[in-house]
């Protein structure tokens, strides 16, 4: 496992974590492109990465602002967890839920949620109707449903 990636990695979850960076969308995105470079420049150069290494990746791309980065975040996570990562499995099903809304189509499986500004209520974003709870499950994610509550508990937190 890279040493690099998962400073990489805890650096952009600290980041998420510290009200006062994560509500600073230029500082936020500005360090989000510097990590993303490096994680490019490893790939690049190191073909020895571990499921947990394509994890720690898909991650930074997952925080990408393109729908370039959510390519990249998607197969990342698939490598990641076909490399024997499991816990992969439930961001690659984040990833792509976060692909497709980008590309203005519904979320497959109901992950990603956003209020337009910060005295606005949180929503569920648009989800195919199609995907069952029981395939949400296979990607260890909640039922529509528990997804749908969780939301509500958000607001009810505001």
């Amino acid at each position: 496992m890279s040493k690099e990636l998962q400073k990489i990695f805890d650096d952009d979850q600290k980041d998420r974590h510290d009200p006062a960076i994560r509500n600073d969308a230029t500082l936020l995105t500005r360090n989000d492109k510097i990590r993303k470079k490096v994680v490019r420049d490893i790939l690049r150069e190191d073909k020895s990465l571990s499921a947990k290494d394509y994890y720690f990746a898909a991650m930074i791309f997952h925080h990408g602002s393109s729908i370039q980065d959510s390519i990249k975040a998607v197969k990342f996570s698939e490598t990641s967890y076909k490399l024997g990562y499991k816990k992969a499995l439930s961001l690659y099903a984040t990833c792509l839920d976060r692909l497709l809304l980008k590309k203005g189509k519904e979320q497959k499986f109901g992950t990603q949620y956003q209020r337009k500004d910060t005295k606005s209520k949180w929503e569920l974003l648009p989800v195919d109707s199609q995907t069952t709870d029981e395939e949400r499950k296979k990607y260890n994610v909640a039922p529509l449903k528990e997804l749908i509550t969780n939301v509500e508990k958000l607001n009810n937190n505001d």
